[in-house]
């Protein structure tokens, strides 16, 4: 979990500054899933998916980020 506290601080920063949108909703959740998604793709050692999930969550980060940078 070493996206959380961006994660957190993000999904925050979003509601306090205001720019919450359906972008920004889907974004957090499909932050979530993917690292609910990661967990079982760690501990059974799926090689492929383990680094597309985690690079979901990342996309849905930068996604978030852009909203509280540019909003």
């Amino acid at each position: 979990m070493e996206t959380f506290p961006v994660f957190a601080a993000a999904a925050i920063g979003v509601v306090v500054a205001g720019v919450s949108s359906a972008v920004t909703e889907t974004a957090a959740a499909v932050w979530v899933l993917a690292r609910v998604l990661y967990v079982p793709a760690y501990v059974f050692h799926v090689r492929h998916v383990r680094p597309l999930v985690w690079g979901v969550a990342l996309l849905a980060l930068v996604v978030l980020l852009a909203a509280l940078i540019g909003g």
